[in-house]
């Protein structure tokens, strides 16, 4: 079975959702546009729940999520931000970043479990 390459993901204000898998070869022609978009959120938006509902992601997704969690971070100083971090139960490495996440950021980050 072949796992799609790139996420989905959904913006309607005040809510964004990042689902199922992310393993593009070239993790910027994936993740580039979307952190410019989230520049221009963070700026105009007053508040924001954004989902990460992930099956699996690759190392290069990780550098970016790195820093849209960065984005977000300075997004909080100013709106009301949430994030949540959906975790497979079988997953524990999944459930590891989310906790690392939590850990140390300067956000509201919920982990969830699911199944």
């Amino acid at each position: 079975m072949m796992l799609n390459e790139f996420p989905s993901i959904s913006i309607e204000y005040p809510k964004i959702r990042i689902w199922g898998n992310a393993v593009p070869e070239d993790a910027s022609i994936c993740w580039y546009p979307f952190i410019k978009n989230m520049e221009s959120i963070a700026m105009d938006w007053d508040e924001l729940t954004i989902d990460f509902e992930f099956n699996y992601y690759n190392t290069g997704t990780i550098h970016y999520l790195s820093r849209i969690f960065k984005i977000l971070e300075a997004m909080a100083t100013r709106a009301d931000v949430i994030v949540n971090w959906y975790f497979l139960s079988n997953d524990s490495d999944m459930q590891e970043i989310g906790i690392d996440f939590q850990e140390t950021m300067k956000l509201n980050i919920r982990i969830f479990e699911r199944k």
